[in-house]
């Protein structure tokens, strides 16, 4: 983590960077798996509103780290 934050001028660029990243996973990615997995006998049309969501998070997410690394370099 030193080396990391050694790395960017910019304090913020860097944690901008670890939030697009893990709140991505965390707010998106990780509770429709956890759900999916607890829940196998849900409708078809729910499991796709879900992975639709977890989509959404996840171009959104990437989004993110394009513009932080946009700030980066």
């Amino acid at each position: 983590m030193f080396l990391i934050a050694t790395t960017f001028s910019r304090l913020t660029v860097f944690l901008n960077f670890i939030r697009s990243i893990a709140g991505t996973f965390f707010c998106f990615i990780l509770p429709v798996v956890i759900y999916e997995k607890n829940m196998p006998n849900v409708s078809k049309n729910v499991i796709l509103f879900h992975r639709v969501i977890m989509i959404l998070g996840i171009v959104f997410g990437l989004v993110g780290i394009a513009s932080t690394l946009d700030s980066i370099f």
